[in-house]
């Protein structure tokens, strides 16, 4: 099943974002899991993705980029990783949205 989280905000900034993972979890690890983003932007959108294993601190899966999919290669530990992305119009600083943390399930 995907996932798609959606946030809102105002202003000229990025007013949303979201992303789907393909395959969806649970899968074993050693899979190779597609993020593909997407956004409500006035301008040209730039996305920056996290991973988080299970137990441990948030560390960059893809830095900002406009291109809005990410390959993420699952390594051990197996269990419930957290999955972030942000978006920002194009060399704005900080993020405009994030999305909430979204559990993966590696087996």
């Amino acid at each position: 099943m995907p996932y798609s989280i959606t946030g809102g905000g105002g202003g000229g900034n990025c007013t949303a974002v979201s992303f789907v993972s393909s395959p969806a979890s649970p899968q074993t690890v050693g899979a190779q899991v597609t993020l593909t983003a997407s956004s409500v932007c006035p301008g040209t959108p730039e996305y920056y993705f996290l991973k988080q294993a299970p137990g441990g601190l948030f560390t960059l899966l893809r830095d900002w980029s406009t291109n809005p999919v990410a390959q993420w290669n699952t390594v051990p530990p197996s269990g419930t990783w957290l999955l972030q992305a942000r978006v920002r119009n194009q060399g704005n600083v900080p993020a405009d949205k994030i999305t909430p943390n979204t559990a993966y399930i590696l087996n």
